[in-house]
């Protein structure tokens, strides 16, 4: 058993706590029993506490929330879930340790984290596409490269292609979608003000459970490079028409190709980059999904336990009662015939010394039946039916009366 729960009554005081060998609290649960929840535990969950507990009596309703204390150094964190007792006053608290939950949480934001600072300052555009063709993520660099705020083409099938080059992205979007990987395919798109761009597009699949999950793109603008290779064709082609070209065209050609060739060396860099990035979201998303169904075991194991140790709880409080019940029913059996003789045998005797010790019997008696009667009576306090009857006492008249029942007790 790795939880604790406990029986808090209406004054908020522990009344029975169960727990597992391996639970760990900021001191011993045994050392709960008879305090009240504000005295035994940390501060700053009273307030917490006070509030939820509050809203557990006055609707009836679940109450669940968390909080984190420091123990032996190490910063743990505990779930704590408030059910109104069958009596409408008391609560049953059941504290769960979510320590290791946490920490999966917090290694999930950080992957979060690290994948939205890969994707967001990438010059590419990084591009998430649903099987059914609907795009449903586009980075920053979207409006740069594309022409268009991410937020015009996200939710949509946009084709902001050109129209000369519209086959040929057709059959390779066909290709995506039925789980092909793609790399460098080149083509136009018109932008929003109209303008011609050249981009160059890879994309690879994301698998899940044997099926296609997500399409991830990667899209860089290569107008520049294109323009560089269109202005070289025309110079070699100028070149080929003319015998005397000038040693100017020829320097003029010279830096050209330098030109292309430096361009040359940062696509092959930013291809590098970019096949790096690739791998670092498919492990960042590899990541993501194991940690996904980590957290999914967890809490079904954590529900199916916390059922299973409620069950016990009401059993053992059941066994409780019955076993008072019983011990009662005992110790009223011997009383009654006690009860009905010994007057019967008072009357008989004449001895006034022996009629003396016979009244401090049946006064014994009758208190030791009065006991067993209230020890019932308290066995009934976890019902939610005990009505108290409360009447004045006169002190004085209870001393005299207990002189008067042990008077010869005193005297001998």
């Amino acid at each position: 058993m790795s939880d604790l729960i406990a029986l808090i009554d209406d004054k908020d005081r522990f009344k029975e706590i169960y727990y597992g060998s391996d639970f760990s609290m900021h001191k011993k649960p045994e050392e709960f029993i008879g305090k009240k929840y504000q005295d035994a535990m940390p501060i700053d969950v009273n307030k917490l506490y006070n509030k939820f507990s509050r809203k557990v009596r006055e609707n009836g309703k679940s109450q669940r929330y968390e909080y984190s204390h420091e123990i032996k150094g190490e910063k743990k964190w505990f779930e704590i879930t408030l059910d109104l007792h069958k009596d409408g006053r008391s609560i049953i608290a059941r504290i769960r340790d979510i320590t290791d939950r946490k920490k999966i949480e917090e290694k999930l934001r950080e992957n979060e984290e690290k994948y939205r600072s890969i994707v967001e300052n990438t010059s590419d555009v990084i591009m998430l596409t649903k099987p059914n063709g609907i795009i449903s993520y586009l980075s920053s660099a979207c409006e740069d490269v594309l022409g268009h705020p991410p937020e015009e083409l996200i939710g949509k099938q946009p084709w902001i292609i050109h129209p000369d080059d519209l086959d040929k992205v057709k059959n390779i979007h066909y290709q995506s979608l039925n789980g092909l990987k793609g790399s460098n395919y080149e083509y136009r798109i018109v932008t929003k003000n109209g303008i011609i761009k050249w981009v160059s597009h890879s994309w690879s699949p994301v698998f899940g459970d044997g099926k296609l999950k997500i399409i991830v793109s990667v899209l860089r603008d290569i107008t520049d490079r294109k323009e560089i290779e269109e202005q070289l064709d025309k110079k070699i082609k100028e070149l080929e028409k003319s015998e005397l070209a000038s040693l100017n065209i020829m320097e003029d050609l010279r830096i050209t190709v330098n030109e292309l060739e430096e361009k040359k060396r940062e696509l092959t860099e930013r291809n590098r980059q970019l096949e790096q990035i690739t791998e670092e979201l498919k492990i960042a998303n590899q990541e993501l999904n194991a940690a996904h169904n980590q957290l999914s075991d967890i809490n079904k194991t954590l529900e199916d336990k916390v059922r299973e140790r409620t069950r016990e709880v009401e059993r053992l409080l059941q066994q409780k009662d019955g076993f008072i019940s019983q011990l009662g029913h005992d110790l009223k059996t011997p009383l009654t015939p006690l009860l009905a003789l010994l007057p019967i045998i008072r009357k008989r005797v004449d001895d006034p010394k022996v009629q003396e010790l016979l009244d401090t019997v049946i006064q014994s008696a009758i208190y030791m039946k009065n006991l067993v009667m209230r020890t019932l009576q308290l066995a009934k306090l976890n019902s939610s039916n005990i009505k108290f009857n409360f009447e004045d006492v006169n002190l004085l008249d209870e001393i005299n009366s207990v002189l008067d029942r042990y008077e010869m007790v005193f005297q001998e």
